[in-house]
């Protein structure tokens, strides 16, 4: 197997080592994850249950962002330092629909945003809250 690798203006191709090979399958076996931060208020109605899709404005970041797929949604509440899981909630990724609402967080026009779904069953997040 070969491998190309670029510098600057010219391409090189070098063998590929059978370890660097097994690091590349494992790479592409990680998690895909959506990470989404969130205010407090949305936070914790994603976390009892009453808000069911999270909203990203249609902007051609998100378009490009939501294009991939991926395996989690991982709902942060503000930005948690990594080791604090009760402002973290977990999710199977069910893709997103294009809806037109009208929220007061985009103003009082209708607006184009992407509604992401939320399962109704979480994978983990706060243990002192059955799933």
């Amino acid at each position: 197997m070969t491998f190309l690798v670029l510098r600057g203006s010219m391409t090189m191709k070098r063998p590929v080592r059978a370890s660097q090979s097994q690091h590349m399958r494992s790479v592409s076996k990680l998690m895909r994850i959506l990470t989404l931060n969130v205010k407090k208020e949305y936070f914790v109605a994603i976390k009892n249950g009453t808000k069911i899709e999270e909203f990203r404005l249609v902007k051609p970041y998100w378009n490009k962002r939501l294009s991939k797929d991926f395996d989690e949604i991982h709902i942060l509440c503000g930005y948690p330092r990594k080791d604090d899981t009760s402002k973290r909630l977990v999710f199977p990724y069910h893709g997103w629909i294009r809806k037109e609402i009208t929220h007061k967080h985009f103003g009082s026009e209708p607006v184009k945003v992407y509604a992401i779904r939320l399962a109704n069953k979480r994978l983990h997040g706060d243990p002192h809250r059955a799933a």
